[in-house]
């Protein structure tokens, strides 16, 4: 009980910093939108590539119909995937871990808190290359995370921004090479330049994609 209510408490003075941050607020905002015509546009042209018909639905929802079969997304999210599902998958740390069980190759990374920065500090000392900060859990799309970061001080202004949705981070080593998501198996697919940490919206920006019917 007394570690759930510390918990909330250190989740709640986290938030606090979020919504006082009002020049974040703003860029937040302008990333919500990209991010929404981001999935409006790849959910249009993958509906076209296989016939089916868009209909955007309330709350952020799409249905997408084709032969008297309906499914419905939202974002990156589709029926395919449970809540439990998307819940451990949704937390980075046990997403490596069990990679890693499994013998597939993955970042080298270490789970850390604002309270042990020293941790990502001294993991990009001896990376000898970039690396990247994200929340652990609960983001996703690139919400939090920032790529190419070379220096203590754009570590630490990445890790300010990462945990204004989570209060356990992630710092894992800059692999070379585009990123590559998924969504519906192989109904969508999308490749994401990863750019710097000198602006905000460019970090997260989705510069092209393309898209191959299943």
């Amino acid at each position: 009980m007394i570690d759930q209510l510390t918990e909330h408490l250190r989740r709640a003075w986290h938030r606090s910093g979020f919504y006082l941050d009002v020049p974040g607020l703003l860029q937040l905002l302008k990333f919500k939108e990209l991010r929404e015509g981001y999935y409006r546009e790849l959910w249009r042209t993958a509906s076209a590539n296989v016939g089916a018909r868009m209909e955007p639905w309330e709350y952020g929802y799409t249905r997408l119909e084709r032969d008297g079969l309906t499914t419905i997304v939202k974002q990156g999210l589709v029926m395919l995937d449970d809540h439990l599902l998307l819940d451990v998958m949704g937390n980075k740390a046990l997403t490596l871990s069990l990679l890693e069980e499994k013998g597939i190759p993955t970042p080298r990374a270490k789970a850390f808190e604002m309270s042990s920065l020293s941790i990502a500090e001294e993991f990009l000392a001896h990376c000898g290359g970039e690396v990247v900060v994200k929340p652990a859990r609960g983001t996703g799309g690139g919400r939090g995370v920032t790529t190419r970061l070379a220096t203590v001080s754009a570590l630490r202004q990445a890790c300010r921004l990462a945990a204004r949705f989570d209060t356990r981070l992630v710092v894992e080593e800059q692999v070379a090479g585009s990123s590559y998501s998924r969504a519906g198996w192989v109904f969508a697919a999308s490749i994401k330049v990863p750019p710097g940490p000198t602006s905000r919206m460019s970090r997260n920006e989705y510069l092209k994609f393309s898209v191959r019917s299943g």
